[in-house]
């Protein structure tokens, strides 16, 4: 099965800046439930696809972005209209442009006649712009086993100073923890992957469990971050989250005049997509005890 974004699009960054995002609805269009066991990213123009996301949009975050999309006068939306970025309603099937089978029998059920969500982020620093449709391919199985999907991230960061990254700040350090209940209804889940999201001014990025005991057991940790690096990471063995622990994540972030785009000064940056950065994970999981 292959789903591909409708009509080309030219990304054409901000002036100053060589990176643009920009979301895609794009149908499902099985007439029946099934499973994707795999997938294969296949960017229309390589040296402009810097990473991508993709994953089932539901609920109100869908209705918002169907409301969006096309408004501007170009194919897609600016993913930073969407109200939390769908966090909430948004399950990931994967990231980057490395495709690959999941591992352990693993799959994601999608509805028959589900609607996708294509995040592309486009880099025009080593390429003139021009019409990218980028496409993505499915490994489909009627059974798997099946796996859900959260995201870790502080809401209060989206709006006004909630991740305020003041100008010249070498170390800038922002952490937030949670218990996600709503996702795991209360029950033992087996943690399978997480997926980092930062973006350039990024510098590390730890994303660990905190149990109930107070004990810490480390989930991911980069110490030295690069864009390459947002992609999803399968654990070698499952993780076991029980009622009462907690998902913390710590981002840091460079913003001192040595780690500027195109040799500008530094200014104050937040959470947004044009010359600013984010600070969020997804994780896949499956009921019960590992």
């Amino acid at each position: 099965f292959t789903a591909e974004i409708a009509e080309p699009f030219t990304p054409a960054p901000p002036p100053g800046t060589t990176y643009e995002t920009r979301c895609f609805l794009l149908p499902w269009t099985l007439d029946r439930d099934a499973y994707v066991t795999g997938m294969n990213p296949v960017p229309g123009e390589r040296s402009l696809v810097h990473h991508l996301f993709l994953g089932v949009l539901e609920g109100d975050s869908l209705d918002d972005a169907r409301a969006l999309d096309g408004k501007d006068g170009r194919a897609g939306f600016d993913c930073t209209k969407l109200r939390g970025m769908g966090l909430g309603d948004l399950t990931v099937l994967g990231g980057s442009v490395i495709g690959g089978d999941y591992p352990g029998g693993l799959g994601k059920k999608v509805p028959a006649h589900s609607t996708l969500m294509l995040n592309v982020h486009y880099s025009t620093a080593s390429a003139p712009a021009k019409p990218d449709r980028t496409k993505i391919q499915f490994r489909v199985d009627d059974h798997a086993i099946d796996y859900r999907g959260m995201a870790i991230a502080n809401l209060a960061w989206l709006v006004g100073e909630g991740m305020r990254i003041r100008a010249g700040e070498k170390d800038a350090v922002f952490f937030y923890a949670y218990e996600p209940t709503l996702f795991t209804r209360g029950k033992t889940v087996a943690l399978r992957s997480v997926m980092p999201h930062m973006h350039a001014f990024a510098s590390k990025i730890v994303v660990r469990i905190i149990k109930e005991d107070g004990r810490r057991e480390c989930l991911l940790e980069i110490p030295h971050w690069h864009m390459g690096w947002q992609q999803p990471f399968w654990f070698k063995e499952p993780k076991r989250f029980d009622p009462g622990d907690k998902l913390y994540i710590e981002c840091h972030f460079d913003n001192s005049a040595e780690n500027q785009p195109n040799g500008q000064a530094p200014r104050d940056i937040g959470w947004g997509d044009e010359n600013q950065d984010m600070c969020a994970a997804f994780l896949s999981f499956t009921e019960g005890a590992p």
